[in-house]
């Protein structure tokens, strides 16, 4: 493996668990929020992780 496909690996891991973050911050934004602009309950959001070859 290369330095630069470490640092690949690295920045993909970093870049995933922003994304995490912003969701995670997103829900707790919204914890009071009883209804979303289309009118329905408001729903906490999940990040799905998948691998890639």
């Amino acid at each position: 493996m290369s330095f630069l496909q470490s640092l690949n690996i690295s920045a993909s891991g970093l870049t995933a668990q922003r994304a995490r973050m912003d969701v995670i911050s997103e829900n707790i934004a919204n914890i009071d929020t009883t209804r979303t602009e289309e009118g329905g309950p408001y729903r906490r959001k999940m990040v799905v992780f998948k691998t890639s070859n």
